[in-house]
């Protein structure tokens, strides 16, 4: 796999969907009080959905703040967002300024 084929990373994201067994487990969440796992056709099917939801209210270039703590729904938003025409801007749960 050549990265130079891909203009993006949802490219990337989606190419690789496509290769892997959609019920394998793709991401998880090792908190340990809530061990979560999410499989390829999951994060894919939850991208698709929350990009959706995003469409309807922001128009492409539109920054979007993400605060979240490191978990698998913040990949999963992260991607919706860039899906969406939108422009990820992380931010920590403990900036509080």
């Amino acid at each position: 796999m050549n990265l130079d084929n891909f203009n993006s990373l949802i490219e990337l994201f989606f190419y690789q969907t496509e290769k892997q067994n959609p019920k394998d487990v793709f991401l998880q969440w090792l908190n340990p009080n809530n061990k979560k796992t999410f499989t390829w056709e999951e994060v894919k099917i939850n991208i698709f959905k929350l990009s959706k939801i995003i469409k309807k209210n922001i128009t492409e270039g539109d920054r979007c703040l993400l605060v979240s703590e490191n978990r698998p729904e913040w990949f999963i938003a992260d991607l919706a967002i860039m899906l969406s025409g939108g422009i990820t801007v992380p931010a920590y749960t403990t900036y509080t300024e």
